[in-house]
């Protein structure tokens, strides 16, 4: 019961936060964006069971939102409804142990890299 509790609160994390955008600098060229799109090459940086949260966040940068044990990602764009978030769950011992990506419009149906696929 506790690990479910555990798996479905970076979930709620994500969905809660989808519609929140981000003051951070777009990386991508697109001025109607906000946020950080990772590729799947920066991400298949990370590895599942070794990556701690410090080495994922020098890595990838800085999350839209972050706490404990939970990386957030979140790259919208105003034209088009579009919008992906990613997120990076920490265990106990303080190493990666599930990814996971939603997405809408463009980005619907985003999967995690199978570099990673130890970690879904």
């Amino acid at each position: 019961m506790k690990r479910s509790l555990f798996l479905a609160l970076p979930v709620l994390l994500g969905l809660a936060f989808v519609a929140c955008g981000s003051d951070d600098a777009n990386d991508n060229g697109d001025d109607n964006c906000t946020g950080k799109r990772l590729t799947d090459d920066k991400v298949c940086e990370l590895t599942c069971g070794q990556t701690t949260m410090a080495q994922a966040q020098a890595i990838l940068g800085q999350p839209t939102v972050s706490n404990n044990t939970v990386l957030q990602y979140t790259y919208q764009c105003i034209e088009g409804a579009r919008a992906s978030t990613e997120i990076y769950t920490f265990g106990f011992d303080g190493t990666l142990f599930n990814v996971s990506r939603s997405g809408q419009g463009d980005f619907a149906g985003t999967t995690v890299p199978s570099c990673l696929s130890a970690c879904d």
